[in-house]
């Protein structure tokens, strides 16, 4: 995921409550959304 490769902090920011493993998926139907 090229948001990953720019910004590796994102799902930390993006999800700080989340675990790694969750926050990833999270990020996946995000961008599955966007695009």
């Amino acid at each position: 995921m090229s948001i990953q490769q720019e910004n590796p902090q994102t799902e930390e920011h993006e999800f700080p409550w989340a675990n790694k493993s969750f926050s990833k998926r999270m990020l996946q139907e995000h961008l599955n959304n966007l695009h």
